[in-house]
């Protein structure tokens, strides 16, 4: 998972913003059924009107998270 950092590092978001951090589980998001999120990716306004799909994966069916 060292790569999907590797944006958050050359944007300075880890040491500045954030500490540095191991992630727990896996978690993607998807408008329209075609655009994925990915870290340095822009989206037209217009690409993100509609509600996108959240899946949360890894975690054990207890735990809750914060969008």
């Amino acid at each position: 998972m060292a790569r999907v950092f590797e944006p958050l590092v050359v944007g300075r978001v880890i040491g500045d913003v954030l500490e540095d951090f191991s992630p727990s589980i896996k978690m993607s998001v998807v408008y329209n059924s075609s655009k994925q999120v990915c870290n340095g990716h822009e989206f037209m306004p217009s690409a993100v009107q509609p509600k996108p799909r959240v899946e949360v994966n890894g975690g054990d069916l207890r735990s809750f998270f914060t969008l």
